[in-house]
């Protein structure tokens, strides 16, 4: 049984005076939506005095940004998908291009798929300004960034060769920041753009030190998303640090949880910060400080979006393992470990298989005779002829399934998911061949980055996403701005299965295997 720590079992709750806590929520703070209210034609007159001539006609929430990013070096932008986010960026790179400001400029991003959608960005909305994608193998990369060039593309992974090194620690290898090189490479750059902000969890993780540090040494500061955080707003104080160095939330962590959590001790960590919600109003007015949020229907008129259920039943072998599951659930009560284990092993069985361990410990999927999910999407896509159409999956043999099942019907299709070298030609070949009729996406990676709204209104779910973030962003994949038709979103729900527990738990902006993990809800319907 693993043993509590002395430092848990002595912890002691933080003291902080309440007048102190009372003057860091009451400092003085602004706010920048007064801009929404401005007419677009005022915006832009104001942009032509600066002197900045747009590539584009930009919508009037942009001109709003655009405003706020001329005046301000640091800011972020929190634009529901489709707002245009990267569009404004550029423009604030090419404004301060012409200004004699501009020393370089690095955006970073999570995926490869990320990058490549950056590029077609540049390529559409600042055609003068001369790009770089960092990609590939570290020569290639290293060989990219040695050529001159306005700006620089990089997912999260792709900055290590450029700032840390490989140590040692109790015998284990360590991504270490190396001083010299971080430095070299920081220098390089005076503009930083953090996109898909979200996905910059832990203030404590090693690449969230590179981006500190490439975020000292930067003059201008920006950062896009649209979901920034869910129920636990913990990550907002790291965002904000990043982009304007404690003007908002503070250089350190205690006092932002101080403000906004309410501390318990807890006994295997010491202590445990569990957000107050009666503090939601004060955290929203603060981060105005530094930032403006859009929602969609700010954005522009949207079409009507329809969800549709399909409901498919369990049979034969994959309902006889099922109901063998939720026998070794009862046995498990309380061991939130199994039951994280188990619940993956009901979200498997609900879509034909089961990935299992041999004894030498490799990965085995055993495949049931009949998946009546699989048979299903078959109908519903033999259905839909003349339609592109958006199929996203969570596990990565379920992608493996469903390529078979179309290979086999003829029928044509791209694909994302993990791994891929070039994964912005699948999805240019979805947009652009008339016979690739489907995109089989894995659900992290597709639910990002991709704009097929011009060619396609439908998603199907044949797995929906635990994390609510992430099926919000992909349902906007298909209706957002650009969508000229109603738009539907399909889930494939195994009834009476785990299936329609998470989707009702998407629906209340939770995840379903967070709460398991947490004891707050259990796998047995009838309990």
């Amino acid at each position: 049984m693993r043993q509590r720590s002395n430092w848990a079992r002595n912890a002691q709750l933080p003291i902080i005076s309440p007048g102190a806590v009372a003057a860091y929520l009451n400092r003085p703070r602004v706010s920048y939506d007064f801009l929404k209210t401005v007419p677009k034609q005022d915006l832009s007159d104001h942009a032509r005095q600066l002197g900045h001539r747009f590539t584009m006609d930009p919508w009037h929430h942009q001109l709003v940004c655009f405003t706020i990013g001329a005046q301000l070096p640091s800011f972020l932008f929190f634009l529901k998908m489709g707002g245009g986010k990267s569009s404004i960026i550029l423009q604030l790179m090419r404004y301060r291009k012409t200004l004699g400001q501009f020393g370089g400029g690095l955006i970073l991003c999570p995926e490869l798929m990320h990058v490549a959608s950056w590029e077609e960005q540049i390529k559409t909305h600042a055609p003068d300004l001369q790009y770089r994608l960092l990609i590939g193998e570290k020569r290639e990369r290293t060989a990219q960034l040695g050529k001159k060039a306005d700006v620089y593309v990089i997912n999260f992974a792709g900055l290590q060769p450029f700032m840390a090194v490989h140590g040692k620690q109790k015998g284990k290898g360590k991504i270490l920041i190396e001083p010299g090189k971080a430095s070299e490479f920081a220098s390089m750059f005076n503009f930083l753009c953090f996109d898909e902000l979200h996905r910059i969890a832990n203030h404590n993780a090693v690449t969230h030190d590179m981006f500190r540090w490439l975020s000292a040494a930067a003059t201008f500061r920006y950062a896009t998303d649209g979901t920034p955080h869910g129920r636990d707003p913990t990550p907002l104080f790291g965002h904000f640090r990043l982009v304007d160095q404690g003007a908002t939330f503070g250089p350190t962590i205690g006092m932002f949880r101080q403000a906004f959590f309410t501390p318990q001790k807890d006994y295997w960590a010491g202590l445990k910060w569990t957000f107050d919600k009666d503090k939601t109003g004060d955290l929203h007015r603060i981060i105005k400080n530094r930032s403006i949020s859009y929602e969609l229907e700010e954005l522009h008129d949207m079409p009507r979006r329809l969800p549709v259920g399909i409901p498919v039943h369990l049979r034969g072998e994959g309902l006889a393992y099922y109901n063998r599951i939720l026998q070794n659930i009862k046995e498990a009560r309380g061991d939130y470990r199994s039951l994280g284990n188990l619940y993956v092993r009901m979200r498997q069985c609900a879509s034909g298989f089961l990935a299992l361990r041999a004894d030498d410990e490799s990965r085995i999927e055993i495949e049931f005779k009949d998946n009546p999910k699989l048979e299903t999407l078959h109908e519903f896509l033999l259905s839909h002829p003349d339609e592109k159409i958006l199929v996203f999956h969570e596990f990565i043999h379920s992608g493996r399934q469903i390529g078979r099942m179309l290979e086999q019907a003829k029928i044509g299709y791209a694909s994302l998911h993990g791994g891929m070298k070039d994964p912005g030609a699948e999805y240019h070949r979805f947009l652009d061949d008339p016979h690739c009729r489907v995109f089989v996406l894995q659900n992290r990676l597709g639910s990002e980055a991709i704009n097929p709204q011009y060619v396609c209104r439908r998603a199907v779910f044949y797995e929906s996403p635990d994390d609510p973030k992430i099926r919000a962003q992909a349902e906007a994949r298909v209706h957002r701005p650009g969508q000229k038709w109603t738009t539907f979103i399909h889930d494939m729900l195994m009834v009476g299965t785990v299936e329609e527990k998470i989707r009702m738990y998407n629906r209340e902006g939770v995840s379903l295997l967070a709460a398991i993990l947490s004891g707050k809800e259990t796998l047995d319907d009838n309990e």
